[in-house]
């Protein structure tokens, strides 16, 4: 075999191994790659925190520490942090209140912030999901908080704090004539079809109070 032929050979072999650690051993947690070993541009940027979630140390091989931005970029020289300030995951100080509350109802649903995007991670029922960590294990009666949730004092923790565009979610638990919809409301059924809010019959209140 030619002296070129055997330099081919081997960067093949080389590049090969390459892509194979960066994907990983199991083909269902690994990353996913076009023929040219690149994440598939066109969905992958909102796609990808499914299979971070997934496993996050697979994401180390390629692309460095996901925990010290000095350390990012790795062989990829793509670092995580160039797109997520304070790395993937949640930022330090999460689990105030203040802090994923913002996010969560109180803000306007977008790509991440609102319930919808807790969802994501935290499963549709907020138990787990991809992040196996459940809403539950704080807020008891998650995806709200506790007890007084109806309470209509500015100082404690309320509904009425809800972002409206959040309705898609809290309809899931609850729609007009569900369980968990106060006996006797909303007084006329929502229109056919009718997309979730917060007073037009959906759920609770057929208008702003």
């Amino acid at each position: 075999m030619s002296t070129p032929r055997i330099f081919r050979t081997c960067l093949a072999a080389a590049i090969s191994l390459l892509f194979w650690g960066c994907a990983g051993k199991s083909t269902d947690t690994a990353p996913k790659f076009n023929e040219l070993g690149q994440h598939p541009k066109a969905t992958w940027l909102n796609t990808h925190w499914s299979e971070y979630a997934k496993q996050p140390d697979q994401c180390i091989t390629c692309h460095g520490s996901v925990k010290d931005p000095a350390k990012a970029g790795g062989v990829s020289q793509v670092s995580c942090f160039s797109c997520h300030p304070n790395g993937p995951g949640h930022p330090t100080g999460w689990a105030a209140g203040d802090q994923h509350g913002r996010l969560g109802a109180k803000a306007a649903a977008g790509d991440w912030s609102g319930l919808a995007s807790c969802a994501r991670c935290h499963g549709s029922d907020y138990t787990g999901g991809l992040s196996k960590v459940s809403c539950k294990t704080c807020h008891t009666k998650a995806p709200h908080a506790d007890k007084p949730w109806r309470n209509l004092d500015p100082n404690l923790s309320n509904h009425d704090g809800v972002d409206v565009s959040n309705a898609a979610e809290c309809i899931k638990c609850h729609a007009a004539g569900s369980p968990n919809n106060p006996a006797g409301f909303p007084a006329t059924p929502p229109a056919p079809g009718a997309t979730p809010g917060c007073y037009n019959n959906t759920m609770c209140h057929d208008r702003n109070p």
